[in-house]
């Protein structure tokens, strides 16, 4: 007889298949179950050892023994009309099956039960909006990229007034570094967070979790100016690269892109990869109308109405000089667009936002500013599921702007859909990690997803940021808690006086004590003539808490985010409330994308918790 035939008869090519398929599966639950019991990743390498000597001792074994009824027996003792191997070849093709149809199972667990386990995680990321900085993102910072915070340059000049030709200077090489794939670049608002503050670098480089920082100093002298750059490895704490560059002022726009070309080149190493170089950016060829966009873009950069103002005259100089100047457009698009938002009504530069920011579209269809600005105007108008369209096309332009990404939040919180707007903010916060504006929405979505003590912490971080509004929230979240001693404290400390009257703070707190002094906290809220829907709310008063949102809402819908608080729910019961979302397209909105986390369809109707 045949080797090949023996082997047969003796079974040992099945016992082999049998083998090789157990293993498999044996291999597949360890890699499962190892690290569930916290055992060391070697674990899976011990037993795939086991399995690869044991393999030879179960050759050797179906060779020389055979299973019987009585037992193990050796295979020279078993006479020829004793052996039972064909029966043993039958079970051993049932074995064979089932261990196929356990590999099929598991291999329909890696393809898709993996899936969902990825989905589940998504969601918890969502219901824990601070944690979601590990959403599968194109703009999610990303534990494996390089990174570089731009800090404001010095202002080095004899003209202290030049600053803003510093900071404009760090601005645009910001906005050319962030263009280049693989490097991640905090942005604006967060870079200039620490600007004369004497923040050791480490310290700033912590906080914005950047691994490089480019720094450096502008001596402007008449129509020369000298630019000082280094760019220092925080980790190593080395100068990865230094220069200085003495240039006509005619040339700045070459001065800026040999900068961050001369960054990119020093970083490659970093990035373990080819960098194209960075092609000359020449926004305008008037050099005066650059210099009026640049103080323009430095006032819009500090807001308040006062500030607001000037930047809108500086950015209808520059277009004056320049009617091509496609980035002036936005820049003077997002000055109109944020203004009433500094006001008590509706100035009428609604319109006038909209004409800008065309005009940039015009020239420049990739400038994702302009784009979100029609986004949020479309908003203003109640054509909530044409905003959030534009916003998702404007962020698919500029997947890392920043305030884009906030402004597409804070539209998806007004429209009810709060766990996308905690997606949303947390990664806009993410991309700019020391804004107080965007760690004060933050903790806004955090507080109506039920996580106040995350919410208290961030509003915290926007406190030391200075936004104001992150006091008010703060204090809304003590007075829910009955942490009364705390508000009180908070009051106190006078940062909530120029945002609404302490007395009217105070008799806020106390009326939620004490319910007797409900009237006389409403008309000490009500004579500050601020936004104070949100005490109306607090204190069951809902009729003037739907007037003040409507009131504000009309120039300023981030007003609607009220209706989603916890202590909003008695208004969202009122017939009013429901009248109010049918006849400002929000009813159409939700029948369009879907219903919000807190509504829900009744019919022709819904009803909202």
């Amino acid at each position: 007889m045949s080797l090949f035939k023996e082997l047969q008869r003796r079974n040992v090519m099945k016992m082999t298949v049998v083998y090789v398929l157990a293993g498999w599966v044996l291999l597949q639950v360890a890699d499962i179950v190892i690290p569930a019991l916290g055992i060391p990743e070697w674990g899976v390498t011990f037993v795939l050892v086991l399995i690869a000597l044991g393999f030879p001792i179960a050759l050797i074994f179906s060779w020389v023994y055979e299973i019987t009824p009585e037992g193990i027996r050796k295979e020279k003792d078993i006479a020829p009309g004793e052996s039972i191997t064909h029966e043993t070849s039958a079970k051993l093709n049932y074995l064979v099956v089932g261990l196929l149809v356990v590999i099929a199972a598991l291999l329909a667990f890696n393809l898709f039960g993996t899936r969902g386990l990825k989905t589940e995680s998504a969601v918890i990321a969502v219901s824990e909006p601070d944690t979601a900085t590990a959403v599968d993102s194109p703009v999610s910072p990303g534990e494996g990229l390089t990174s570089v915070a731009v800090l404001p340059f010095v202002n080095m000049s004899a003209d202290p007034d030049n600053e803003y030709f510093s900071d404009g200077i760090s601005e645009e090489l910001l906005n050319v570094l962030v263009k280049v794939k693989g490097l991640r670049v905090p942005s604006r608002t967060s870079s200039f967070a620490f600007k004369g503050e004497g923040k050791p670098i480490a310290e700033i480089a912590a906080i914005l979790k950047v691994d490089h920082v480019l720094e450096g100093s502008v001596r402007k002298a008449g129509n020369t100016v000298r630019v000082t750059a280094q760019l220092i490895d925080v980790g190593t704490d080395t100068h990865l690269w230094s220069e200085t560059y003495d240039r006509e002022l005619t040339d700045i726009f070459a001065i800026q892109d040999e900068i961050a070309n001369s960054i990119v080149r020093a970083l490659q190493a970093t990035l373990g990869t080819e960098v194209p170089a960075i092609a000359e950016s020449r926004p305008t060829e008037s050099l005066e109308a650059y210099e009026l966009y640049l103080r323009g873009r430095f006032f819009l950069r500090l807001r308040e109405q006062e500030n607001l103002r000037r930047s809108i005259e500086l950015f209808k100089q520059a277009v004056e000089l320049d009617p091509e100047f496609a980035q002036a457009w936005s820049g003077l698009a997002a000055a109109y667009n944020v203004l009433p938002g500094y006001m008590t009504s509706d100035p009428g530069v609604y319109g006038l936002a909209r004409e800008a920011a065309n005009e940039a579209l015009v020239l420049d269809g990739s400038l994702g500013e302009a784009r979100a600005v029609l986004a949020q105007l479309l908003g203003v108008e109640g054509k909530f599921d044409d905003a959030l369209r534009t916003f998702e096309k404007a962020l698919e332009i500029a997947p890392r702007d920043s305030t884009a990404r906030l402004w597409y939040g804070i539209q998806l919180f007004q429209s009810g859909y709060l766990r996308q707007a905690g997606e949303q903010l947390a990664i806009a916060k993410e991309l700019d990690p020391a804004s107080g504006l965007h760690l004060g929405w933050l903790g806004r979505t955090q507080d109506v997803l039920g996580h106040q003590e995350q919410a208290l912490e961030t509003f915290q971080q926007g406190m030391a940021l200075g936004r104001r509004a992150a006091f008010k929230q703060a204090l809304l979240i003590l007075v829910h808690q009955g942490r009364y001693d705390e508000a009180r404290e908070l009051v106190s400390s006078g940062a909530l006086d120029q945002n609404l009257g302490g007395r009217a703070n105070f008799l806020f707190i106390e009326a939620v004590e004490n319910p007797d002094k409900v009237s006389e906290a409403i008309a000490a809220l009500e004579a500050t003539g601020q936004f104070v829907s949100s005490q109306y709310l607090f204190l069951g008063d809902t009729d003037r808490g739907l007037e003040n949102i409507i009131e504000i809402g009309a120039f300023n819908n981030t007003a609607y985010a009220y209706f989603w608080y916890p202590y909003a729910k008695a208004l969202r019961q009122q017939p009013a409330f429901r009248e109010f979302i049918e006849q400002h397209g929000f009813l159409a909105v939700w029948r369009e994308r879907g219903w919000p986390d807190l509504c829900h369809p009744v019919g022709d109707s819904f009803e909202c918790d």
